[in-house]
């Protein structure tokens, strides 16, 4: 049996993405959400960590601001809103990257649960600064080399 190559089919690569720019670790935060396979780079992690950082401290102060000025109480519903969407938007790829970047570290996932001890997402923040493990390896999936487009008559 031959395994023909569809043309628009892309690469899976569950290995970090060693120096990830900014763009392309948020495209792969966003489009890896539900993968638990796999690894993720200090990069990778690091730029996903400042979007969070961004948007909920951009919220948080536009709420500050909002209730200084004794704004509508409309105003301040909408970003409170907002930020509890994109907390509840971000929290199933936030946990998927944790437990890629503790793969690459040769860490099972689990050891997210650290987090719900007190000043435990300490020890998560100091153990995303270390270097990845080769022996991280294993937590890589068995893939097939493409994956096929979607919706297309030849790959179903």
């Amino acid at each position: 049996m031959t395994i023909t190559r569809h043309p628009e089919a892309r690469p899976f690569d569950d290995t970090p993405l060693p120096g990830a720019g900014f763009g392309e670790s948020v495209r792969r935060y966003f489009g890896r959400s539900t993968v638990l396979t796999g690894r993720a780079g200090r990069a990778e992690y690091w730029n996903a960590a400042l979007l969070q950082v961004v948007v909920v401290w951009g919220a948080v102060l536009v709420l500050r601001v909002l209730d200084g000025a004794a704004a509508p109480a409309v105003a301040v519903l909408a970003v409170g809103a907002a930020l509890v969407l994109w907390v509840l938007v971000t929290a199933v790829p936030t946990v998927a990257l944790n437990t890629r970047r503790l793969h690459d570290l040769n860490l099972s996932g689990w050891w997210q649960v650290i987090a719900l001890a007190p000043y435990g997402w300490l020890l998560l923040v100091v153990v995303g600064l270390l270097p990845g493990r080769p022996a991280g390896q294993r937590y890589d999936a068995a893939r097939p080399a493409y994956v096929p487009c979607a919706g297309c008559e030849r790959c179903g």
